[in-house]
């Protein structure tokens, strides 16, 4: 798909991610991939890292 617009404020887009329960390796990398909804095929993949602060574990 091409952009209609070449501004980036209205390319933007905000989402909310949510991460399943579980244990996750500060060292380790996960990604980020983005599909196009179409035919699949991978847009982006972007390699982050998490680092959970607090366990709920009370």
């Amino acid at each position: 798909m091409i952009a209609r617009t070449d501004k980036l404020d209205d390319l933007k887009k905000s989402v909310i991610l949510t991460l399943q329960a579980g244990s996750y390796d500060a060292k380790k990398d996960y990604f980020l991939i983005l599909r196009d909804v179409d035919s699949k095929v991978e847009i982006l993949r972007h390699a982050l890292k998490i680092d959970l602060a607090l366990a709920n574990d009370f």
